[in-house]
This record gives C-alpha cells, structure tokens and sequence, in this order.
C-alpha cells in the first residue's frame, strides 16, 4: 500500500514496520517468555478498525456514517489493546527484574522486551493522543460556522 500510495510512507511508518519484523521473531520463537507474543498479538486486534479508516480516508468516504462510527469504535478498541496493557507489561517486567529472572531470559529476546516495547509503546500512545485530538475535534466540539472577519 505505501509503493502505491506514497504518503503512507512516512518515516515513522516505515520505523515501525522495521523494527516490528526484527522484534517479532524474538516474541514468536523465543521460549523464555511466552507471554511477550500475547502482548504483540493484543497490538494486532486494533488493526482492522485502523486499516478500514485508512482505506474509507483513501476512497474519500469521510463523510461516511461508517467513517464515523469505525472512528468511534477505533479509539476505545485502540486505546485498550495498546495502551491500557502498557502498566500491566511494565509490571511483569520489572516482576522478572526484581525476581532476578532476566539472565533466564534469551538475550535478544531481553532486547526486544525492553527496548522494543520502549518504542512501540511510545508510538502507541503518540497514535493515540492523535486519535483523542481527532476524536475531540470532530465529534465532540464540531466547528461553529464562523465567517471569516471583513477587513476595513
């Protein structure tokens, strides 16, 4: 979609997408934590609601009820499948930390655990702040008709 469609490929999408198919083989095939992958996985339940907002924003359906209420259904669905686990992941981890379980754990895994969650967990929540701020502004508190001030 980003080869046809070239702003899509912003270099944050394309970070995204990099460092997600080097930290994804550490959740799928390391053994140490199992529950690493659940967490990824609970990323991808938000995908469908994302991807038909890019695709009605690309067919210039934004005016479209389904817009609106994919919209709507999007930012809670998001917000609990990115961001809510945020403090739950953190706490499983700094759990092994205080256990003194990390040398169990593999060494690429141990990198991906922090330092990739580090960043998709920002990226998470910079997304969401986006969708409140377009949630606000759309939904919420719709522009008044003002007119624009004549000049003397």
């Amino acid at each position: 979609m980003m080869i046809r469609h070239r702003h899509l490929a912003t270099k944050v999408v394309l970070l995204h997408h990099t460092i997600g198919m080097v930290c994804q083989p550490g959740g799928i095939f390391g053994t140490s934590v199992p529950w690493l992958l659940v967490t990824w996985l609970l990323f991808e339940l938000s995908g469908p609601f994302v991807h038909l907002r890019l695709l009605l924003n690309l067919l210039g359906e934004k005016k479209n009820r389904l817009y609106t209420i994919n919209s709507v259904v999007m930012a809670p669905v998001f917000f609990f499948c990115r961001v809510a686990i945020i403090p739950f992941y953190w706490g499983y981890v700094y759990h092994f930390y205080a256990q003194g379980s990390f040398p169990d754990i593999d060494r690429p895994l141990y990198y991906v655990m922090l330092y990739g969650r580090v960043f998709f967990d920002t990226l998470n929540v910079f997304w969401f702040c986006k969708m409140t701020r377009y949630f606000v502004r759309k939904l919420i508190l719709p522009k008044a008709n003002h007119q624009e001030p004549t000049q003397i």
